[in-house]
């Protein structure tokens, strides 16, 4: 299940040559869904790029692709997320992200949060 899981997410590695927008549309379908809750893509877009298999409509982005194998990555990923405790190198890619997306004040409260965490106490 766990090389499925790998296999299914391979394109988005950054290789030009390994990325199918057949793929990609599901993956941002499935990363929004698990990340923001949404439907439409465009948090997802923003993140890793536009896919070329997507349809608008009333100004939001929708993968045009059926929901069912998004659907199953979805439990994918929030089945290997949940328990695990976030390390400082995934809240400081979190807040580069929200950063990007605009959420500044949350991204300054996370990066505020893990500069107080390593700054060592003085007595």
């Amino acid at each position: 299940m766990l090389l499925v899981a790998i296999l299914y997410v391979l394109p988005l590695a950054g290789s030009a040559f390994a990325t199918n927008p057949n793929e990609v549309a599901r993956i941002e379908l499935s990363a929004s869904i698990a990340f923001w809750a949404r439907f439409d893509l465009g948090n997802a877009a923003e993140v890793y790029g536009l896919s070329e298999d997507v349809s608008t409509r009333d100004g939001k982005i929708y993968s045009d692709k059926a929901p069912g194998l998004s659907m199953i990555a979805v439990l994918l990923l929030v089945y290997s997320l949940q328990g695990s405790a976030p390390t400082a190198e995934t809240e400081l890619i979190r807040s580069q992200m929200l950063r990007r997306l605009g959420h500044t004040a949350v991204a300054d409260r996370i990066e505020d949060s893990l500069l107080s965490a390593a700054t060592p106490a003085v007595d």
